[in-house]
């Protein structure tokens, strides 16, 4: 998770322009959910070729059972939220 979050804070330091970056982490008790979240350009995901960055993202999340979302759209910043499951060890 922590690699993710870099991940998407340098896309955004990259991509968005200076414009504010958040991060925000969730217990929801069953997983640890968390948002990466610019008001930056933006972009249009059906017509934007993903990169390395978002695949290493999915990859590594997919690798613990978790999920990856990405929310983008032009002029409105992008959103990318993560959910990894209790490895039970609580």
């Amino acid at each position: 998770m922590y690699f993710s979050c870099l991940a998407a804070l340098d896309n955004a330091a990259k991509h968005a322009g200076p414009v504010p970056v958040s991060v925000d982490l969730f217990d929801t008790g069953g997983a640890l959910d968390f948002t990466v979240w610019d008001l930056g350009a933006g972009f249009d995901a059906a017509e934007t070729k993903l990169g390395a960055g978002i695949a290493n993202m999915r990859d590594r999340i997919a690798s613990v059972g978790g999920t990856l979302a990405i929310d983008s759209a032009p002029g409105r910043g992008t959103r990318v939220h993560g959910s990894v499951p209790d490895p039970g060890w609580r």
